[in-house]
């Protein structure tokens, strides 16, 4: 090993070098995670449409399923607005 250690750096500590504050570094993240959450989302509805062998119970499934992510996600960014 031709390099010292380096301490162990925090990611808010690396966030502040780049002019980013915890706040923003969060939202990035929860951002990150609704993008995945819609890549989630539209695969498993066209798996759910495409599949699915009980057509009349996949329509009402995805619909809860809209209606459950988008109460979290409702509650997620009230939450990270008030703080």
């Amino acid at each position: 090993m031709d390099q010292p250690l380096v301490p162990f750096t925090s990611p808010l500590a690396v966030a502040a070098q780049y002019g980013l504050s915890a706040h923003q570094l969060g939202a990035g993240l929860v951002l990150l995670g609704l993008f995945f959450w819609l890549l989630f989302t539209l695969t498993a509805i066209y798996h759910w449409l495409r599949y699915s062998h009980a057509a009349l119970l996949s329509l009402p499934s995805v619909a809860a399923h809209l209606f459950v992510s988008g109460v979290l996600i409702l509650f997620t960014l009230d939450a990270l607005a008030s703080l």
